[in-house]
């Protein structure tokens, strides 16, 4: 921002928040990994009529990590599943916990404790590499793990050995440390994975790309 406005360069920022269609594909990805629905498709597509059968999501054990706008949004969705929710956020939002029954625990209870796992955490110098080798040997062998944050969040090489020892039961991914991403977490069978898609809901692009384009005029317009 200093060099931007040391240039004249003028900055401005989108302020429509992606938050529910990151929440819906969250939830999308949770329950199609765990009914298959990818898998019992494409056996059908080639004439294989095959059922597979999963866990249900009614009644798990969500930890959020990072309760922040999806992080609520996601927990609100969650909410007809019968889910128990829990939290983990360094600023607690204790009257939206107390109103919508969900618990905050720390780190390690909230691992220890999670059926699934869903990551909602900015990048920073203190959650680069949040998920590590360490945590990831506390989650239970049944643990979903899901990330639609920044993929920089996770030690990938820890969740590759968690996931090819069966450590996890699984991951699904919508972010990598380096992308376009064409690495090994893509050869696992019990990985789901999507190109960074998480804002890619029509509504919220179209008013994204609308909000963009005013501040462009705005910015040839105005002398700021």
């Amino acid at each position: 921002m200093d060099y931007a406005r040391s240039k004249g360069i003028k900055v401005f920022i989108t302020n429509t928040r992606p938050s529910p269609a990151v929440a819906e594909l969250v939830l999308g990805l949770i329950l199609n990994f765990y009914r298959k629905i990818n898998i019992s498709s494409e056996n059908l597509k080639n004439k294989i009529w095959k059922k597979v059968s999963g866990p249900l999501l009614n009644g798990k054990t969500v930890g959020i990590v990072g309760l922040g706008h999806i992080g609520k949004q996601l927990s609100l969705l969650l909410k007809g599943f019968n889910c128990k929710v829990l939290a983990y956020d360094i600023y607690k939002d204790e009257s939206f916990a107390e109103e919508n029954g969900i618990i905050f625990k720390d780190i390690k209870e909230l691992i220890s404790e999670s059926d699934i796992i869903s990551l909602h955490l900015d990048l920073n110098n203190k959650t680069r590499n949040f998920l590590d080798k360490e945590k990831l040997e506390k989650m239970k062998k049944n643990c979903l793990l899901v990330n639609a944050s920044r993929g920089e969040i996770v030690d990938e090489e820890a969740l590759y050995a968690s996931l090819v020892n069966n450590k996890i039961m699984g991951a699904c991914l919508d972010v990598f440390n380096e992308e376009p991403y064409n690495g090994p977490l893509l050869d696992l069978k019990n990985v789901l994975s999507t190109p960074h898609i998480g804002s890619y809901a029509n509504e919220i692009r179209v008013e994204m790309e609308l909000e963009a384009t005013n501040n462009l005029i705005m910015g040839l317009q105005s002398e700021i």
